[in-house]
């Protein structure tokens, strides 16, 4: 499975898992330039609704099987240190 996520037309993430059975979870971890206001402009606010591009594709070896294309928001983020 290959995982695509954008914003404004720039790849933040781009992930391949291997599936071996029907569920999957997976951490996706954006860039951290080490900045604490760095990752604000991703935030879901209702007065600036950001949403990034997902794109999942299903694939067998290189051979695309399926694809979906979305969209995603972040509403809350949470730190543990």
């Amino acid at each position: 499975l290959e995982v695509i996520l954008t914003h404004e037309g720039r790849a933040l993430v781009h992930d391949l898992l291997t599936l071996t059975g029907a569920n999957v979870a997976r951490v996706l971890k954006l860039p951290d330039p080490g900045i604490d206001d760095a990752r604000i402009p991703f935030l879901w606010w209702p007065e600036r609704p950001t949403l990034f591009g997902l794109t999942l594709r299903l694939l067998d070896g290189e051979s695309v099987v399926d694809a979906v294309e979305s969209y995603a928001a972040l509403r809350s983020v949470e730190a543990r240190g």
